[in-house]
């Protein structure tokens, strides 16, 4: 269950939530990692900037920095087993800025993630996998 922030807005202008890591042992016993919302609260969202990869546009960068007022639920939050969503779209935690360690307000620095797959894509994909299910190739790789 996810924890709301109450208080005053001020400029936070973006609902964000905070997402943690889990692994849990699926039926097959295989370790299975998924995401649980953890936290969710209002954020300043500023410096959008999109980085075009490559010489041609295969993919674009978008990264964002989030500012939240302080409290423990964020102040327990690391860029190692955590992410954020906003916009309906899912950004990687590069860094953790604590501003100063003034208990006032914490800056996440943050990239969207490249690949973006539902949960249920993966676990179709993973029962599929364990069924024996086969995608129509000899499996090295080089279906054409």
């Amino acid at each position: 269950m996810a924890i709301t922030h109450t208080g005053r807005i001020a400029r936070k202008n973006a609902r964000i939530t905070f997402q943690k890591r889990t692994v849990t042992t699926d039926k097959y016993k295989n370790h299975v990692s998924s995401w649980e919302d953890y936290f969710t609260c209002w954020a300043y969202a500023n410096t959008y900037s999109a980085n075009e990869t490559g010489e041609e546009v295969t993919y674009e960068e978008k990264s964002v920095n989030f500012e939240t007022r302080h409290c423990p639920e964020l102040a327990a939050v690391s860029s190692v087993g955590y992410r954020i969503i906003f916009g309906g779209e899912q950004y990687e935690i590069q860094s953790v800025d604590p501003m100063n360690y003034q208990n006032q307000s914490i800056r996440f620095t943050c990239q969207r993630e490249k690949r973006q797959k539902t949960e249920t894509a993966v676990e179709e994909g993973n029962e599929q996998e364990h069924q024996g299910g086969s995608t129509g190739g000899d499996g090295n790789g080089d279906d054409e």
